[in-house]
């Protein structure tokens, strides 16, 4: 059993308002070097990291401009959160943030997209890492009954026309979100890099969230800003934590048009100078981040 933890960093007690939605810490989960034990590797064991720190860099070019933890995959009807963990497994937590159960990927596979039935079995895409289409494989995951089982490729193939159709990506969000007659998009906004060159600087990305609400007849899914008239909130990140690295690793929403995000944070930084290709640029040490997950429930 592992022992789950609030954000002691954030910012005021939990239930903040903001406007449309109330902040809520949910848990903290402890990193572990070992991505097969039952919590949560923070680096991408590919990687072979072996320092007691991330190295973050102030650089476009960087592959290093975020830490590559683990990240929310998809939250299933009664609510347990399914989480990617490096590239070996998804490991699924309790909105208390205790470990229910654990999926390990083939050798030579990561997963690739998911889908839910509304009888609780997950669906699980996994592509070969030479991204070879042909060999792709799809797992149903019975959490109730902690079982998991190969589906044959007839079974793939009804499901890629259906569940795994991105064609279809819209309806499938409307079925997910299951709001009745709007759905909910949310986007970024550009991240805070003050740290770089700011004593008391942060590191925080994205700055800021922002929300449209879409009536369902709406036919696209944004990837820029919407016109006002579908604009129906926005999040400023900084004023729900004081950490000096909060970075978010993406955002979820559930049926309800609740907003979850997942990342790692820390409060333990060093600033350097890094020798990038021949160029010194600003850097920051992260030591000892850790991974969160906090919900913007939403009000109204």
């Amino acid at each position: 059993m592992i022992t789950s933890f609030l954000l002691i960093s954030c910012k005021n007690d939990e239930g903040i308002s903001h406007k449309k939605y109330v902040f809520k810490k949910l848990f903290e989960v402890p990193i572990s070097t070992n991505t097969h034990d039952t919590l949560l590797s923070i680096y991408h064991s590919r990687a072979k990291y072996s320092k007691d720190y991330y190295l973050v860099t102030n650089t476009q070019f960087s592959p290093t401009q975020f830490i590559p933890g683990p990240c929310l995959f998809m939250i299933d009807f009664d609510t347990n959160f399914y989480i990617y963990n490096a590239y070996e497994n998804i490991k699924v937590f309790n909105k208390n943030g205790k470990f229910i159960y654990k999926f390990e990927y083939p050798e030579g596979f990561h997963a690739a997209d998911h889908s839910m039935e509304e009888n609780g079995n997950a669906f699980i895409l996994l592509i070969p890492d030479d991204k070879d289409e042909k060999k792709k494989i799809v797992y149903k995951i019975n959490l109730k009954e902690r079982t998991e089982s190969l589906l044959s490729d007839d079974e793939i193939n009804k499901l890629q026309s259906n569940l795994f159709n991105h064609k279809n990506a819209l309806e499938r969000k409307k079925k997910e979100q299951g709001t009745g007659n709007f759905y909910f998009e949310v986007t970024w906004g550009p991240g805070t890099k003050t740290i770089f060159t700011n004593e008391n600087g942060r590191f925080i990305t994205p700055s800021y969230l922002i929300i449209y609400k879409f009536d369902t007849s709406y036919s696209n899914i944004p990837l820029k800003r919407e016109p006002n008239e579908y604009l129906f909130d926005s999040l400023d990140i900084s004023k729900y934590s004081n950490d000096k690295v909060f970075d978010v690793s993406i955002t979820k929403i559930d049926k309800n048009g609740n907003i979850f995000i997942s990342g790692v944070r820390s409060n333990e930084v060093e600033r350097i100078k890094f020798d990038y290709d021949g160029v010194e640029v600003d850097a920051i040490k992260v030591y000892r981040p850790k991974f969160f997950l906090c919900e913007f429930e939403r009000g109204q």
